[in-house]
């Protein structure tokens, strides 16, 4: 049976993800061919089918492994020495970057509490006097380095229950969704190129002025109140970005 850290206060489904993915990562669990299935699972963690389920649905969005009908669920073929890369699917299900590389962490820089800046007031439909949590990260690749920086804010009323150490393992709408029991319904994506200002620019290690591309998501519940907006600044000569769009029958 695999042992669960029990000084790991994330819910079981995440630590189970961890799991697999790391066997995953280290070859345990070759690219091709079938995960254990969902009994195997459960037996080995000692844990519920909505458990394992939740934990697979996780490794799905994030690109590790996918379901073929009358087969099972196939670990998916992992890239090896080209340039990473970053998948965005249509859907609102899976709508955050999907990371592809060495290293898929997410690094916390910090929470803060400040005033809301004009373009995120504007998309959250409050005042740039009120106060929003903003949640800063890193995206790095041993081989390149610090490839994307984020900025995630989010009204103050949702942000003291959600630590930015979650995000490690879980995109913040779906820590939202979790912890407070929202329906995010759709999402609204933006994409164009900036200047790298100077404390982005001291993020990513680049120049001053360097073109970036600079990805805003803003996600809204089905009554339609905007509940988080979030930036990624990419740097392109290290990392492609890829959108990738399913079309229904």
């Amino acid at each position: 049976m695999n042992m669960l850290d029990t000084s790991d206060m994330s819910p079981l489904y995440y630590k189970i993800a961890n799991i697999l993915r790391s066997k995953i990562k280290n070859g345990e669990y070759e690219e091709n061919c079938l995960l254990p299935s969902e009994q195997d699972l459960c037996k080995s963690f000692g844990v519920s089918r909505i458990t394992v389920r939740q934990a697979t649905a996780l490794l799905k969005r994030e690109g590790f492994i996918y379901p073929r009908p009358g087969y099972g669920t196939v670990v998916c073929p992992q890239p090896k020495g080209e340039q990473p890369y970053a998948k965005l699917f249509g859907s609102v299900a899976t709508h955050d970057l999907v990371w592809h590389g060495s290293s898929k962490e997410f690094i916390p820089i910090s929470k803060e509490r400040r005033k809301a800046p004009e373009f995120v007031a504007n998309r959250l439909k409050c005042s740039t006097d009120e106060d929003v949590f903003c949640y800063m990260g890193l995206r790095s690749l041993p081989e390149v380095g610090e490839i994307v920086y984020t900025e995630s804010f989010l009204p103050l009323k949702f942000g003291p229950s959600i630590p930015i150490e979650m995000m490690k393992s879980q995109p913040l709408f779906i820590l939202l969704q979790d912890h407070y029991g929202l329906r995010i319904a759709r999402a609204e994506h933006v994409t164009h190129a900036v200047a790298a200002q100077k404390g982005v620019a001291s993020r990513l290690k680049v120049k001053v002025g360097r073109p970036l591309l600079r990805v805003t998501r803003t996600f809204f519940t089905k009554d339609g109140e905007p509940v988080l907006v979030g930036i990624s600044y990419v740097n392109t000569d290290k990392l492609e970005l890829i959108i990738e769009l399913g079309l229904e029958a």
